[in-house]
């Protein structure tokens, strides 16, 4: 039994998690390095697209935030902290997905979002361009695959 399966949670949260808590990423993850990872860190099972992870996205029981990051500038992905909990009902949202920086000012509808992520996102899927490194997308640094390592480890 995978870890992902034994916590409940899925994959790209225990990524967020492990991320976070090892002070890897300060603001979250893309959807690109989420979908990514799973070819290290749960390697036998296909890649999630990106309506998949919306979807989980919305319906993950925790919440899940998203902001444009300003280190990167791109979207990035967490779990729903404490501190944000408390201002969940300012936020826009669209089920448990809360938009925390005001990056779109109107609750967007799934299916917008979807195509939004896609058009911004599916060339550099396809490329296995997961990683954005000094504004650039690319493969997985050696940096990325060591860390994305250990999570597959503690399964």
């Amino acid at each position: 039994m995978n870890k992902a399966s034994a916590t409940g949670a899925p994959y790209w949260i225990l990524v967020i998690r492990h991320y976070l808590k090892k002070g890897y990423a300060l603001n979250g993850l893309t959807l690109p390095f989420l979908i990514g990872a799973r070819t290290i860190v749960e390697p036998h099972l296909p890649l999630l697209s990106i309506e998949q992870i919306l979807l989980q996205a919305i319906e993950h029981p925790a919440g899940t935030t998203i902001l444009r990051c300003g280190n990167i500038g791109e979207y990035v992905f967490a779990e729903l902290d404490a501190e944000s909990q408390r201002y969940t009902s300012h936020y826009p949202h669209v089920g448990q997905l809360y938009f925390t920086d005001y990056s779109f000012q109107q609750t967007q509808d799934v299916a917008k979002l979807i195509n939004d992520f896609t058009s911004l996102y599916a060339d550099y899927l396809q490329q296995q361009r997961y990683s954005r490194e000094a504004g650039e997308w690319r493969p997985f640094s050696s940096t990325d695959l060591s860390r994305l390592r250990e999570i597959a480890h503690l399964s």
